[in-house]
């Protein structure tokens, strides 16, 4: 799968406009990405990463695993959170969205398998 564009709120996913606001692709499956939102209204923080955020990605055992921040960084990702991701994915990047799916699409491009993207399609 390649994401080679992206805009507020939409994907450009294998030559096709996708408009998902959050998405997560996981073992090369594209869905919405649900639990940001979901963790946001249980948690009361807006913007700010949380490990269950990303589990469903994990559960899957990446070798990498991408989060894009938003178009200007908007999802706050903290590093107590980030150590505890990295404790289940050797390689994990926190880019804006548009750089992520650059990195996601690089990565798939070349081969490289178990990579996983969630990425905030906003602010």
């Amino acid at each position: 799968m390649q994401i080679s564009a992206t805009e507020w709120g939409k994907y450009n996913v294998d030559n096709q406009v996708v408009e998902i606001k959050d998405i997560a692709v996981i073992s090369g499956v594209l869905t919405k990405w649900t639990e940001r939102k979901e963790f946001e209204e249980i948690t009361g923080k807006w913007h700010v990463l949380c490990p269950e955020m990303v589990e469903r990605a994990i559960a899957e055992k990446p070798d990498v695993l991408i989060i894009g921040n938003g178009h200007v960084g908007a999802l706050k990702c903290p590093d107590d959170v980030l150590n505890i991701i990295r404790e289940s994915v050797a390689e994990v990047y926190v880019l804006h969205t548009p750089e992520a799916c650059t990195k996601y699409s690089e990565l798939v491009s070349i081969g490289k398998q178990r990579v996983a993207l969630v990425a905030h399609g906003t602010c």
